[in-house]
C-alpha cells in the first residue's frame, strides 16, 4: 500500500496476484487510494500474476467489480461509474449488480436505474430486478416500478413453482414487492405475495409490518407481530414502535403495553437498545406524554447504568466502588 501511494512512473512497476490486489483494495477505506490504484492498473503500473494466461479478463473484471464496491462503501459514486464505465460491454452485464448497489449506498438510486435501463432485458438477474424495485422505492417512482414487474412478469415469477418458493433470490424478491406495494398504498398486493409464501424469515415479516403500518393498518401489524413474536428482533420492534407514533389513533395503551407487556423475556434487552428506546420515547411525546417519556429515559438511563457497573463489578453503591474511591 505505500508503494501505491509514493509510486511515481518513473519508478517502474509492481507484479501482484489477482487476490492480493483485491485483497489490498478491500481493505482500503481512502478515495483518493483507491483512485490512484486504478489508474496504476489502468496504465499498466500495476502487473496482474497469474498461471494461466487465460485467466487475464476474468482477473481484471474481478478486479475492477471489487473496486466498484470499495468506492461505493467510500461514498464515492462517481468513483464506482468511472470504473463500471471502463469496462467492457460484456463485463459491464456482469458489474451491474454491484455498481447499482453501490449507487444506491451512495443515494444515487436515479443513476443505478439509468444503469439498469441500459442493459438489456434478457441479461437481467432476478437479484438485478430486486435492485430496480428498491430503487424505484428509494425514488418514490411507482410508474417505472410497475413497469419493470410487468416487463420482466416478476409476479409470475415468484408464483412460478418450478423456481421453487425455497429459493432465496425469489425469498428477496417477495420481501422488495412487499415494500413496493406497501410503500405505494396498494396493501392488498403486498399481503397476497406475503400470505403466498409459506416459509418466512424476520426481514419478509418486518417488510410486511412495516408495509401495514405504511398504510394505517397498525392493528393488523400488531397481530402479525403478535402470530411471529418468537422472530421479532430489533428491527421488529422500531418498525412496529415507529408505526404505533405515526398512527392517527391515539394508541397510547397500545404502545405502553407493547413496552411493558410484551417486549419480555427474551425481548427485554431490546429496551436497552438506543434505537429501539428511541422509536417509543418518540411515540410518547408524539401523543402528548412529554413528562412520561421523560421518566422512561431516567429509569433507563439509571438501570442501563447500573447493569453495566454491576457487569463490570465496578459499582456497589452510591458514590462507592469495591476499592473503596
Amino acid at each position: 500500500m505505500e508503494w501505491i501511494k509514493s509510486h511515481r512512473p518513473e519508478i517502474g512497476y509492481i507484479e501482484l496476484f489477482r487476490f492480493e490486489i483485491i485483497k489490498m483494495i478491500k481493505s482500503c477505506k481512502d478515495r483518493q487510494c483507491l483512485q490512484r490504484i486504478h489508474c496504476l492498473i489502468t496504465n499498466g503500473f500495476i502487473f496482474i500474476l497469474d498461471d494461466d494466461a487465460k485467466h487475464e479478463n476474468g482477473n481484471m473484471l474481478k478486479i475492477k467489480t471489487a473496486m466498484i464496491a470499495s468506492f461505493g462503501e467510500c461514498g464515492d459514486s462517481n468513483g464506482s461509474l468511472s470504473v463500471f464505465r471502463s469496462m467492457s460491454d460484456c463485463n459491464r452485464s456482469l458489474a451491474v449488480a454491484v455498481t447499482m448497489t453501490a449507487l444506491m449506498n451512495s443515494n444515487e438510486s436515479k443513476e443505478a436505474l439509468q444503469i439498469y435501463q441500459d442493459v438489456n432485458e434478457h441479461d437481467v438477474s432476478l437479484h438485478v430486478n430486486n435492485l430496480a424495485i428498491k430503487a424505484c422505492i428509494d425514488c418514490g417512482d411507482f410508474l417505472l416500478g410497475q413497469s419493470i414487474i410487468d416487463q420482466q412478469r416478476l409476479l409470475s415469477v415468484i408464483e412460478d413453482q418450478e423456481v421453487g418458493e425455497h429459493h432465496l433470490n425469489v425469498i428477496r424478491l417477495k420481501t422488495t414487492l412487499i415494500s413496493f406495494y406497501g410503500h405505494f398504498k396498494e396493501i392488498a398486493v403486498s399481503m397476497r405475495i406475503f400470505e403466498s409464501q409459506r416459509v418466512r424469515d424476520s426481514v419478509m415479516i418486518n417488510a410486511m409490518i412495516q408495509a401495514l403500518c405504511d398504510n394505517e393498518c397498525v392493528d393488523g401489524a400488531h397481530r402479525l407481530f403478535k402470530d411471529y413474536k418468537m422472530r421479532a428482533n430489533r428491527e421488529t420492534f422500531v418498525v412496529l414502535l415507529s408505526g404505533m407514533s405515526h398512527s392517527e389513533s391515539d394508541g397510547i395503551n397500545d404502545l405502553v403495553n407493547l413496552w411493558e407487556n410484551e417486549m419480555v423475556d427474551i425481548h427485554s434487552e431490546h429496551k436497552l437498545d438506543s434505537v429501539v428506546m428511541t422509536a417509543f420515547i418518540d411515540g410518547l411525546s408524539r401523543k402528548g406524554w412529554v413528562y412520561t417519556a421523560y421518566q422512561y429515559v431516567a429509569d433507563c438511563s439509571l438501570q442501563e447504568l447500573q447493569d453495566v457497573n454491576i457487569r463490570d463489578n465496578t459499582w456497589v453503591g452510591p458514590g462507592l466502588s469495591e476499592s473503596g474511591f
